[in-house]
């Protein structure tokens, strides 16, 4: 929920204050380590990258695309394509300004990189108009002589006082807000004729929690049963997140290693045990023979062509995907090296 600034003296909410408030709410979750690894290391590469996956992920889960936010940065998708279809396609120089934005280097930022960064960290409310609303409706004013109930008619109230006792004038209640009282007027009933409403609101809120608390208890079991099944059935763990463990690039294969421990420069990736076993880098090109193609893969960095034993990104550039080795980079780069007397590859 969105904060009210201590500062603000009137009804209107400015965009000056919900663009802090969205970089407040991307540095705590920052420094409380609920980023992903592409937003903890904001390069350009890898907030195109992430940007991608954030709304892969959330066409998945059904969520709206939220179509006027993304068209006034990307652009409209041609016929038949998707935003992911631009934003895969867009050069990193054009995720600069949202590098520099979340690093505070920018001192008026544009409602179009604002309503991006909130996009991406999933900020509630937005866009910048909903919380407008919000804000102002909830920093609205109570006249403390109004009252919500209807006046009865003369013949109900005189039959009314001459059965029950004679109830209290309203009685305003103070409530405080993060930054002004709000008065407010409520009916205070004698007791034993009607539940007040504190209780009422107390048996509320202890049903609610009772069912949150039952549909968290329900989720763990089910998603220990669905670990269970699915290492009784393949022996390993399916794709790791944070909380199953890490891993890292040694070099010429993935280790293992606490997701809390120190990185010292390390990039730590969610733990794949299938990665571990089979990734490899193929350090002796001579055992790559013409049984290898289109098994082995590789990148070239640097002008440096590099083979692994498995597809997938680089496993230091994510954001660079593996090829297959084709019979062109063979027979140009491989086919003339005298081979060892095994391949790369298992028989």
């Amino acid at each position: 929920m969105i904060k009210i600034p201590v500062d603000t003296n009137t009804m209107h909410f400015l965009f000056k204050d919900y663009a802090e408030q969205i970089l407040k709410s991307f540095e705590e979750k920052r420094d409380a380590n609920q980023l992903s690894q592409l937003l903890m290391h904001p390069t350009t590469a890898n907030l195109r990258q992430e940007f991608l996956n954030v709304y892969r992920e959330r066409v998945n889960k059904g969520e709206r695309e939220e179509e006027n936010t993304l068209r006034s940065f990307f652009g409209i998708p041609p016929a038949g394509k998707t935003f992911a279809f631009l934003i895969e396609r867009e050069n990193a120089d054009k995720f600069r300004p949202i590098q520099s934005l979340i690093k505070r280097e920018i001192k008026n930022p544009s409602l179009v990189n604002v309503e991006l960064v909130a996009w991406l960290i999933d900020f509630r409310p937005r866009p910048f108009n909903e919380a407008k609303k919000f804000f102002e409706k909830e920093t609205e004013p109570v006249n403390p002589g109004s009252s919500t109930m209807e006046k009865p008619d003369d013949t109900a109230t005189q039959l009314n006082n001459e059965t029950t006792p004679e109830k209290p004038a309203p009685a305003p209640l103070l409530i405080a807000g993060n930054e002004r009282s709000i008065s407010i007027s409520i009916i205070i009933d004698p007791p034993g004729t009607v539940q007040t409403v504190k209780e009422k609101t107390v048996k509320s809120y202890s049903k609610l929690k009772s069912a949150i608390v039952f549909c968290l208890f329900l989720a763990i079991m089910l998603g220990v049963v669905y670990l269970i099944s699915r290492q009784e059935k393949f022996g390993e763990l399916p794709y790791g997140s944070m909380y199953t463990g890490c891993m890292y690039w040694a070099g010429e294969e993935y280790v293992a290693v606490p997701c809390n421990e120190e990185k010292r420069g390390r990039l730590f990736l969610p733990l794949d045990p299938k990665r571990i076993k089979n990734f490899k880098r193929i350090m002796m090109e001579d055992t790559i023979t013409e049984r290898s193609i289109n098994v082995v893969f590789y990148i070239s960095m640097n002008n440096i062509r590099e083979y692994y034993t498995m597809g997938g990104h680089h496993p230091l550039d994510i954001t660079r995907n593996l090829r297959p080795l084709s019979r062109h980079i063979y027979d140009k780069y491989l086919a003339k090296k005298e081979t060892a007397g095994k391949d790369s590859m298992n028989e």
